[in-house]
């Protein structure tokens, strides 16, 4: 009994992986024996196709120090962003307080110089007296 060539190649995988019976083992061998085309597909499945393997192989000492450089670094970038905005915050907080209060002192009025304080004698011991009295406000 012949089989067409979409039969044939269907059951080639499982031909190669020896899962057919032994009745449908001896119709592909058949079949390959007389088709060109499906033998050539048996024959690239059945070549060897390289494995790759990766190894666990432990990490080599300069691959651990990289990684813990790298840490290193990403915490001191990350400690640096920190310090960064909270200076520019605070900066714009005492920015904001010191114009905040500044209003205030603003509105506070002076100290008034009577008429006794302006008429100061040239005796250089009453200007002493003057300036402790008021803080150096008048010279």
């Amino acid at each position: 009994m012949k089989i067409s060539c979409e039969i044939a190649q269907d059951l080639l995988p499982l031909y190669v992986d020896k899962l057919t019976s032994n009745e449908s083992n001896i119709l592909v061998n058949n079949h390959l024996k007389e088709c060109e085309s499906c033998n050539q597909i048996y024959n690239e499945m059945i070549e060897e196709i390289p494995i790759v393997v990766h190894s666990e192989e432990e990490p080599s000492e300069n691959t651990e120090k990289q990684l813990i450089k790298r840490i290193k670094n990403r915490k001191v970038i990350s400690v640096s962003s920190l310090i960064i905005i909270f200076s520019v915050f605070g900066f714009i907080i005492g920015a904001f307080v010191f114009y905040s209060n500044n209003a205030i002192i603003k509105r506070v009025e002076p100290i008034p110089i009577t008429i006794e304080n302006r008429n100061i004698n040239t005796n250089p011991a009453e200007k002493i007296q003057l300036n402790l009295r008021f803080g150096s406000l008048i010279k």
